[in-house]
């Protein structure tokens, strides 16, 4: 009888354990989804322009001596406002692991990329950008395509900062202009050395969204592990 009660016992402090080990996973779940930053459509373009080789020119935004921005409405994380893009150098892309159907793209940067969240003169969250890939897979209807952005972010400054990490990540979902561009939304077409007879092929897209999501928390992940390895500690000295 005293076997049973003491068996008994140690499920109950186990199934306690386990509770809380759960609550820190469902806590920190629940505070990763309401960090992050919605980026609105871009109230400049992003340009693509055939060099009739094997790289494809890309600039973000309206550009004034080499300084491009794009820019657009922000929300997110107790916060209102505007994002901005600034990029100086060069930026371009290139072709990789490209199929019949789905486009890879690398994209390659001289110069600085600087992400910013703000409203006014307060600056929610600063950081430096390195885009890294660009992909295109087939829409619904015929000769469309859903594009995507992936890109780092190096956080230096603003009053969110410590809410993100030390490397969030950044995607946005580019929507091509229907007007204005000399041929369809296949990145594809702007390479080889036939994009460049009489003038280069170009391409327009915006912004269509955006989202920031902050990296992940080493100190939940350290905290879950702690509670998994004392739940396990008890069992054995239990059991021993």
């Amino acid at each position: 009888m005293t076997s049973d009660k003491n068996w008994l016992r140690m499920l109950g402090r186990g199934s306690v354990l386990g509770i809380v080990v759960m609550a820190v996973m469902l806590l920190s779940s629940a505070a990763q989804a309401q960090t992050g930053i919605t980026l609105g459509n871009s109230s400049q373009s992003i340009v693509f322009r055939a060099t009739g080789g094997s790289n494809v020119n890309m600039s973000l935004g309206s550009c004034v001596f080499g300084t491009c921005t794009l820019s657009g409405s922000a929300s997110g994380s107790g916060a209102s406002g505007f994002y901005k893009i600034v990029t100086t150098g060069q930026t371009w892309i290139t072709q990789t692991a490209t199929t019949a159907l789905d486009h890879i793209y690398l994209v390659h940067q001289t110069g600085s990329m600087v992400f910013s969240y703000f409203n006014g003169a307060t600056t929610f969250l600063k950081g430096n950008l390195q885009l890294l890939s660009l992909f295109q897979a087939p829409g619904t209807s015929s000769g469309s395509y859903n594009t995507s952005g992936m890109a780092n972010l190096t956080i230096s400054g603003g009053t969110l900062a410590s809410l993100f990490g030390s490397a969030p990540s950044l995607m946005i979902n580019i929507q091509f202009e229907t007007l204005a561009h000399t041929i369809p939304m296949d990145l594809t077409r702007l390479f080889g050395p036939g994009t460049c007879v009489g003038r280069c092929l170009q391409t327009s897209a915006v912004v269509l969204d955006g989202q920031v999501s902050p990296s992940p928390e080493p100190s939940s992940l350290l905290l879950m592990g702690s509670g998994l390895a004392g739940f396990m500690a008890y069992f054995r000295r239990r059991l021993g």
